[in-house]
């Protein structure tokens, strides 16, 4: 078994490539936005397919302009 353990500064920076890397707090809120579009999306198709899902969750917010709803 193994596991990493990353800081949530890392794990926003993985988000990105490149020069993007440096400059991801002044993209991180267009990109958590996409991210949330996305899984909005998927959560809508499974709960059509009969799924139930934890609408409770809160995410962590990583950046502090992090928007509630995309």
């Amino acid at each position: 078994m193994s596991f990493s353990v990353h800081s949530q500064e890392e794990y926003a920076k993985r988000q990105f490539a490149g020069e993007q890397r440096e400059q991801w707090q002044t993209l991180w809120v267009e990109k958590i936005k996409e991210l949330k579009r996305e899984r909005y999306a998927k959560e809508k198709a499974l709960a059509a397919q009969g799924y139930s899902i934890n609408t409770g969750y809160q995410e962590p917010k990583i950046h502090p302009a992090d928007p509630v709803e995309p």
